[in-house]
């Protein structure tokens, strides 16, 4: 995953730095994003994984160690209703229903494209 990988070499710079401490809160936002990402992917309705599988693959990213610690163990702070409650859901183990939420975020998003788009060809014409 090249998020992970990038989330790593800042990680790693970081630390070279010795600001950790200062650094922590972004490094948390560096390690959610490989989650965020791959449930974005897997939510994704030609993604071939099963249910299991998708569960199973979210359940060994958040096992890496730094994302244990950076995502699952500390608090973010998140202004955004939507992440937050994804957030809580995966620190708490329920892989499924932030892999739920985040299928009915696409599903709705495909939604009000179409409505969009509509409304745009209807205002072209």
């Amino acid at each position: 995953m090249m998020e992970l990988n990038i989330a790593l070499e800042f990680k790693k710079l970081v630390e070279h730095w010795g600001m950790e401490i200062e650094f922590n809160d972004l490094l948390k936002r560096e390690f959610w994003h490989p989650v965020y990402l791959e449930l974005a992917n897997i939510a994704h309705p030609d993604c071939p994984m099963t249910e299991e599988e998708k569960v199973e693959w979210i359940k060994t990213i958040c096992e890496e160690e730094n994302i244990k610690h950076y995502v699952i163990q500390q608090d973010r702070k998140e202004s955004n209703p939507f992440r937050y409650v994804l957030h809580q859901r995966i620190q708490k183990g329920k892989y499924l229903m932030a892999i739920q939420l985040m299928e009915k975020r696409k599903e709705t998003t495909q939604q009000y494209g179409k409505v969009l788009n509509k409304i745009k060809h209807f205002f072209k014409h």
